[in-house]
């Protein structure tokens, strides 16, 4: 059996903001994972072309191949709080974190995630930029009309991909039938700078362990285990451990043994299988829960002042794991200083990037979301409410346009605008979704 370690820090942390991870042996947290539900019909899906004799006005699931470039973007932010690109071998001389977790994944109403297919990058290519690797993923399934793809950095670069990840995802649904393909569903990864300083010690003055067996109660063949504690929200893992097991009768098992620190407080002890065999525990893995019985969860456990042996872990168990896409949205209503019928097109965009100048309509389908409205949806509403999907505790920029001429190229004199909370539209989007950020469209 290998034991080894998944976290160098054992003292518990509790913030929302990236700059959490920032440290070099910082936990990948989140304060609360409030808002899992991933995904935002945009108008505007991506569809492959049917290549089989088929009713094409009936969709019958989602079958065939999806591919792509994932982008690694590195920034910092200015004083003013504005991101700023950094270029990868100016800053560290080449790319200093871990794999890149790539999957086809849906999400139900309360947020479950399930996975299609997933591919992983293990030496991610940054330069010269922009750099950029491909990937592929192919999808089976009949009961659904879309999916939605994202990509997750192992920034802490340990194996797992848990929930305060660097992540980004296609802006749009991906459909594809008849087993066609979906070519250029390219993502990129916003990617925090890690500064310059070293990490630090777990500050623990006394340590407690926790200990059991981890078991996998279904065909085994290979794939380490692991152990990890995540809060009573969902975010982590906080700390954990990687095991080695054996084959059993019924499936596999493995002895382990989890030090924390003394008072740690409440949390879920989990486990995971790396069924899928791609070296990282992540989402799209076999997880279970620490087990009373065969049939009862022990969780939330209580770290206090004594150990907790016998505490058993069985994969799989429940329906539970991390919710590691972490989205959140951000809605309003929108109006107008002048009358809808002046516009051809009107759109709300989170960007990626601070605009500058003239944008055309191809650049803002490459931010986060984007929703838009026809003339003939212009003519009957007096005001818009729009709702864009963005990724949880990074920095994005929102804005609204109207196209008066119809050309496609936004922000032309006399085009009317409008930036959410500043003139930059720059918004911190933290981890929770945010309601009631109206935008009023007027000629600057």
């Amino acid at each position: 059996m290998i034991v080894s370690p998944l976290r160098c820090s054992l003292a518990p942390v509790a913030t929302a903001a990236f700059a959490a991870l920032l440290a070099g042996c910082s936990p990948k947290v989140v304060d609360e994972v409030t808002d899992t539900a991933i995904g935002h019909d945009s108008g505007d899906t991506s569809t492959a072309e049917d290549t089989g004799d088929v009713d094409t006005g009936v969709l019958t699931g989602v079958h065939g191949t999806v591919e792509g470039t994932v982008y690694l973007q590195l920034y910092t932010t200015d004083e003013g709080g504005d991101m700023v690109l950094m270029d990868w071998d100016e800053t560290y001389g080449g790319y200093p974190f871990g794999s890149v977790f790539v999957a086809a994944y849906s999400a139900d109403d309360d947020g479950y995630q399930s996975f299609y297919d997933q591919h992983v990058i293990t030496s991610p290519t940054v330069s010269p930029a922009p750099g950029g690797d491909p990937y592929g993923l192919d999808i089976d399934v009949d009961d659904l009309d879309s999916v939605n793809i994202f990509a997750t950095v192992d920034y802490v670069g340990d194996g797992i991909i848990g929930t305060g990840e660097p992540t980004g995802a296609h802006p749009n649904e991906v459909t594809v039938t008849s087993n066609g393909t979906v070519n250029e569903v390219d993502i990129t990864v916003m990617v925090p700078w890690a500064g310059s300083g070293g990490g630090g010690g777990s500050g623990c003055t006394d340590v407690v362990d926790i200990s059991g067996t981890a078991s996998v109660s279904s065909s085994w063949t290979d794939g380490d285990l692991a152990a990890m504690l995540f809060d009573t929200n969902g975010a982590g893992p906080y700390t954990g451990v990687r095991v080695s097991p054996t084959a059993t009768s019924d499936g596999a098992e493995a002895a382990y043994d989890l030090p924390v620190c003394a008072n740690y407080g409440d949390y879920q002890l989990l486990g995971a299988w790396n069924s899928d065999g791609n070296g990282l525990f992540d989402p799209a893995d076999t997880w279970g829960s620490y087990v009373i019985d065969d049939s009862t969860d022990g969780n939330p456990i209580s770290i206090r002042e004594e150990s907790l042996p016998d505490h058993d872990i069985l994969i799989p168990f429940g329906e539970y794991r991390p919710a590691v896409v972490p989205f959140v949205s951000i809605s309003g209503t929108l109006t107008s200083s002048e009358d809808w019928s002046a516009y051809s097109e009107v759109y709300v965009a989170a960007l990626k990037y601070r605009p500058q100048g003239d944008t055309s309509v191809g650049e803002l389908k490459e931010g986060y979301d984007i929703m838009e409205w026809s003339t003939a949806e212009l003519a009957t509403d007096t005001a818009l409410e729009y709702h864009v999907e963005v990724p949880a505790n990074t920095i994005i920029y929102l804005w609204a346009y109207a196209d008066i001429d119809g050309d496609g190229i936004l922000n032309e004199v006399s085009d009317p605008v409008a930036s959410l909370k500043n003139s930059t539209g720059r918004t911190v989007t933290g981890s929770t979704s945010q309601s009631g950020q109206d935008l009023q469209l007027t000629v600057p």
